[in-house]
């Protein structure tokens, strides 16, 4: 830029300002051509391209000079072209402009986003990097393939512009999918069998295989000659990266302060009975991955995330074989912990919240306040039973394992019903429908709905 302003022709690839600026007159690009990747052969096309243009083009043009005064004016006049050409448009003006747009603005933006209402969104950010960092080192990739993948493994020719399909497994403990960006890292293998100027595409999230392992498939399209994989694909082709929602928020204008509050948790729980998996987002659009191995709990929890508007995530494993006590208990807390974890201190809440569901015969009457004070109060006609796997009477100690985790006032009472099913869901939808409303934050609310200010 500097030399630009000053005259200077410039000698370069088409590589960073130049990429831009090469075609305004203001000197030579170096074309290497086609190569075959590696860095040698690119080394040595780059050098051979530069003696070329010395030899035949720079050089002779430099001493081509006017014989009355010894002046190249054919070089003056590409120095005049450059300083007309590129001094207006590469110049301090636009470089910290650019800088101030493209990057302080945005960071700024973003601290000011990360930072409002006590900087929750800051202490949930930290979190999630603590949470990823802690179990990044459980994450395996395992390559699995498809029948394309197979057939370009026996015959591993392809030509360029050919596509080919790969499938990888990742196993986790922890993690959900949604929290991971998994690519494919391919490119032309140099002479120490190292990818070369690689490039990465997208894979998708596919299925969820049980056991904290997940299918993702992407494809990839060769665009160069050159030796690409060995055999197959291992690990160093498929990359996993975390994910978070604050990181990938478009700041490029102002934020609101509370209605877009990042409220979600995510809890991991392992015991002798069960091991759990739950994520929870306040601010969803009803969304469910539900997997409980109890079938109508999976329903119950469906319903209640739809009736909600709160995306939820649950894997469990546990001890069915005896029956569906720990694994509903348990899952039960995990809701609460979430929950808990997701309000963090309330501010802006509107903390209460009532709702009566009418389901035939049987009608549930809801109220409850996430006060950080735990207390059931749970009146209904439920007898011992079973509606499909599950017996009845958990239901109760559902809602004693949220209630003592979450931290919240419930009240249940269903007046008449007989139909255990109808009974049931009415309960899980309008704890649902009545949370929707506890947890809605309100703009007029200053710090938490409490004459002590605090709860």
């Amino acid at each position: 830029m500097k030399a630009a302003a000053n005259g200077v022709l410039n000698l370069s690839i088409a590589d960073g300002w130049w990429a831009e600026a090469n075609h305004l007159g203001g000197g030579w690009t170096i074309n290497a051509g086609a190569t075959s990747g590696d860095s040698k052969s690119t080394d040595k096309a780059h050098a051979n391209a530069i003696y070329e243009l010395l030899e035949k083009e720079i050089v002779p043009l430099f001493y081509q000079r006017n014989p009355i005064d010894d002046v190249p004016y054919e070089w003056v006049a590409r120095m005049k072209t450059a300083m007309q050409n590129l001094a207006p448009i590469f110049n301090t003006k636009r470089m910290v402009a650019e800088y101030a747009e493209q990057l302080y603005f945005p960071a700024h933006r973003r601290w000011q986003h990360l930072n409002e209402s006590g900087g929750k969104r800051s202490i949930a950010l930290t979190r999630w990097k603590a949470h990823i960092q802690d179990h990044w080192g459980d994450l395996r990739i395992e390559e699995r393939h498809t029948d394309a993948t197979a057939s370009a493994i026996q015959n591993p020719e392809l030509g360029v512009g050919e596509s080919t399909t790969v499938q990888a497994v990742v196993h986790t403990d922890v993690l959900f999918p949604h929290e991971l960006t998994v690519q494919i890292y391919h490119g032309v293998l140099d002479e120490a069998g190292e990818i070369h100027d690689g490039s990465l595409n997208p894979m998708e999230y596919q299925a969820d295989l049980g056991g904290g392992a997940y299918l993702f498939e992407g494809s990839l399209t060769l665009k160069q000659t050159g030796l690409h994989v060995e055999s197959g694909y291992t690990e160093r082709n498929v990359k996993s990266l975390g994910k978070h929602p604050s990181k990938n928020t478009d700041l490029t204008e102002p934020q609101g302060t509370i209605k877009k509050m990042d409220r979600t948790a995510e809890i991991a729980r392992e015991t002798a009975e069960t091991r759990i998996r739950l994520r929870l987002d306040l601010d969803g659009t009803g969304a469910a991955n539900i997997n409980t191995g109890v079938g109508f709990l999976d329903h119950m929890l469906e319903l209640f995330a739809k009736h909600g508007f709160f995306d939820l995530e649950i894997q469990a494993e546990g001890d069915l074989h005896v029956d569906a006590h720990h694994t509903t208990e348990d899952v039960g807390i995990c809701l609460g912990q979430a929950l808990q974890k997701a309000v963090l201190d309330k501010a802006g809440m509107q903390r209460f919240g009532s709702f009566t569901i009418p389901m035939y015969e049987s009608l549930a009457k809801v109220d409850l306040d996430v006060c950080g004070r735990p207390y059931l109060y749970y009146e209904t006609p439920l007898v011992t039973g079973k509606v499909g796997d599950f017996d009845s009477e958990l239901t109760e100690e559902f809602f004693h394992g949220f209630v003592n985790h979450s931290g919240t006032t419930l009240h249940i009472n269903v007046p008449y019903g007989t139909n255990q099913h109808h009974i049931i869901e009415a309960i899980f939808k309008a704890v649902a429908k009545a949370l929707h409303i506890a947890t809605r934050l309100d703009e007029r609310i200053t710090g938490v709905l409490s004459t002590k200010g605090s709860l």
